[in-house]
């Protein structure tokens, strides 16, 4: 099975690179590459020059950089629960247009964002699709489970979660009351 890119750092705008940032997912690296982004699609401030320039980033100072750089730009630091909006809402784009597969797409929702949200969502259901597929090889050729329609009955299931959120207009909508 190939290895799926599900990071697609080089497509970040700076509202879902903020997105990806509160969350914790980013790694300094991907920081001036998000700069250089920005400013070849037109963006200019000094603190993007600056950010984009960085040979040898550390997050220490490139992470306080990068949050000047939202600020000169005017794009807003969401909260967690915005945050975990946007990126979810990502993964699911990218299921829906099959630039994932959805036991990628599920899995990186899953990995990415559901385990940083502490509230219960609309993402348990991705986990839970997604940790039903892992469990495949597990199962025994006894137990009659159709292994190939099971599969192709969570997949289903996955793109019309990511249907479902991208449905969604504010993050609000994602929790369950």
């Amino acid at each position: 099975m190939k290895k799926e890119n599900i990071d697609f750092v080089s497509e970040y705008d700076m509202k879902l690179a903020a997105a990806f940032y509160v969350l914790g997912k980013l790694i300094s690296a991907d920081l001036p590459g998000i700069a250089e982004n920005a400013l070849s699609q037109g963006a200019d401030t000094p603190s993007l020059r600056i950010l984009a320039g960085e040979q040898n980033p550390i997050m220490a100072e490139v992470g306080p950089l990068f949050e000047k750089c939202l600020s000169e730009m005017n794009v807003p630091k969401p909260d967690k629960d915005a945050a975990a909006f946007e990126v979810s809402r990502f993964y699911a784009r990218k299921i829906v247009r099959k630039e994932l597969t959805p036991y990628i797409g599920a899995r990186a929702i899953w990995w990415k964002v559901a385990n940083e949200v502490k509230k219960r969502s609309i993402l348990r259901h991705f986990i839970g699709a997604a940790s039903e597929i892992e469990e495949f090889p597990m199962r025994t050729r006894e137990d009659g489970i159709d292994r190939r329609q099971l599969r192709i009955d969570e997949e289903l299931k996955i793109i019309s979660l990511a249907d479902e959120l991208l449905k969604m207009e504010k993050p609000g909508q994602m929790f369950e009351t």
